[in-house]
């Protein structure tokens, strides 16, 4: 009964993402379709899954999609793909695809967050609201927004001044729960707290497992918990010594760090077109102190304060504590890492990581909070005010970001005319064709829906993006094809309120195809001798 109770809580954990969802599809503008996706860079993933399914290929690895031809090497491997595949492969829609993935990963995730809080602090009287807080809580983002649009220190309307200070609008999760919707991290977030689960059960070989899961799933998140766990290991092993930690797990460690470390920076770079893209995502995408204090704060007095409670000898005696100390410490260090060497997009080891550490190590202060409440005599309302303020970052996260009325058109809402578009080249796409265009929805889309290569699409997974765009322009400018795209199909996207492109194309009707028009795009194919 025990394991039924908990597994029904991980679904009420859950059921802020599947309400999420469902707004999504539905709560928006008529004359709208959605396409499952909520987010931009899903696309990206799905269309690497997407290889799995056609007859044409037949390896454990894939390329990467958005490659202008299938001549490159398949060079990539992450298992979760293998799961979107499965449900594409039975008829589920690419976007709906990873809704499910998540939904699915996340109900995991709340069930691991649950038997990890009951392994570290078991059975007390606080233990829902803790668990939730540990879900869905965060910091005072939303209230220091509140306090400068109050102020008019902002110009945003009210909506988005509460995330004036959250990086993206919110979309990079400085706390935990938020960051579950974003791209595959619900997967991400369920193998790295699976493996601290491990850990605090001292489950060495099945944590060396998961570890090797996580670093093939993904290159920063699989980066972050290698260097949390090595140097958590070293300093119980060699330091510390109050926890035998069995040297196969050092060296397992060190295996998979040294084969993290070559995949992603040595052997995936061998390869110019991963290359360019790893040099295009190598960005300063930072956060300052004035995001990361408000969304850190309340979680960092308690762990000040759970260090006070007993004292800090006392309060570090605990391993369990030690690891989440370390967790934190390290977590921070890759998240500023643009201090000491070249940034690349240090806001991708936030996503939680940070705020849940010192939530697990700030426990037994937000057990005496409770405590104290319980003992006054409005402690009730002190403690659902507490509670409300704790989880006001992600609760109105949610409202602001299912208020899809109103919204421009992108990957996530296409209008009846894109699909129109996008279902007239799904129909006449073959796998060797190139679709070609500066549209930033139906060339990305047409990853997911077709098998032809794309130009150019995604800014910064797409390989060689500002060359290739380049090559474009000189086309429109010329009129002359490419020696990139001879003895190819060519599928053109143009959009008409571009008059150049409209132009050039004018120029070469007799080479050209039509294959669909509509308000706003002339589609044409050019079959070459």
């Amino acid at each position: 009964m025990a394991k039924l109770t908990n597994w029904s809580f991980a679904a009420l954990l859950t059921l802020p993402i599947l309400v999420f969802f469902l707004f999504n599809l539905y709560n928006h503008d008529q004359g709208l379709v959605s396409t499952g996706f909520i987010q931009y860079d899903n696309v990206t993933y799905a269309a690497n899954a997407y290889q799995y399914n056609w007859a044409e290929h037949n390896s454990l690895f894939y390329t990467n999609r958005l490659n202008d031809s299938h001549n490159y090497s398949n060079i990539y491997f992450n298992p979760q793909l293998f799961v979107l595949a499965l449900f594409m492969s039975a008829g589920v829609s690419p976007g709906y695809a990873v809704m499910m993935f998540t939904l699915i990963c996340a109900f995991v995730f709340f069930r691991i967050i649950i038997a990890l809080y009951d392994s570290v602090k078991a059975n007390d009287e606080y233990r829902r609201r803790n668990i939730l807080l540990l879900a869905w809580g965060g910091g005072l983002l939303c209230a220091a927004g509140l306090f400068l649009n109050a102020f008019g220190m902002t110009n945003h309307d009210f909506w988005s001044s509460l995330f004036t200070l959250d990086p993206a609008h919110g979309w990079w999760g400085l706390n935990l729960g938020r960051s579950l919707f974003f791209s595959l991290e619900a997967w991400y977030h369920l193998s790295f707290f699976a493996t601290i689960l491990s850990l605090v059960k001292r489950k060495w070989i099945l944590a060396v497992f998961l570890l090797c899961i996580l670093s093939l799933s993904h290159p920063f998140t699989g980066i972050e918990l290698l260097l949390i766990l090595f140097t958590w290991t070293v300093a119980e092993k060699f330091f510390i010594k109050k926890i035998q930690v069995p040297n196969y797990f050092l060296v397992s460690v060190l295996i998979v760090l040294g084969f993290h470390l070559w995949y992603y920076l040595v052997f995936l770079n061998r390869y110019p077109e991963h290359f360019s893209v790893f040099e295009q995502y190598s960005l300063n995408w930072r956060y300052r102190f004035y995001h990361f204090i408000p969304a850190y704060c309340l979680a960092a007095a308690l762990v000040i304060l759970s260090a006070r409670i007993p004292g800090w000898k006392k309060y570090v005696s605990n391993s369990n504590t030690r690891l989440f100390l370390m967790w934190a410490v390290v977590a921070f260090a890759l998240a500023n890492h643009e201090l000491l060497i070249k940034p690349m997009q240090p806001l991708h080891f936030t996503r939680g990581y940070i705020w849940s550490a010192m939530m697990l190590a700030g426990l037994p202060a937000l057990n005496a909070i409770w405590k104290f409440f319980s003992e006054q005599r409005a402690g009730t309302l002190f403690a659902q005010l507490f509670l409300i303020l704790l989880l006001s970052d992600n609760l109105l996260w949610i409202c602001a970001n299912s208020r899809r009325v109103h919204e421009p058109t992108g990957v996530t809402l296409i209008t009846d005319e894109q699909e129109a578009i996008l279902s007239r080249i799904e129909k006449v796409a073959t796998y060797n064709d190139l679709i070609i265009g500066t549209d930033e929805v139906i060339p990305y889309l047409s990853s997911v829906r077709t098998k032809s290569n794309i130009w150019m699409s995604h800014p910064y997974n797409t390989p060689f993006y500002t060359k290739k765009q380049l090559v474009f322009l000189s086309f429109i400018q010329t009129g002359i094809l490419p020696t990139e795209w001879k003895d190819r199909r060519l599928i053109f996207i143009v959009q008409k309120d571009a008059p150049r492109q409209v132009a050039i194309f004018k120029k070469l009707s007799s080479q050209l195809k039509p294959l669909a028009e509509s308000s706003n795009y002339l589609v044409y194919l050019m079959v070459q001798q």
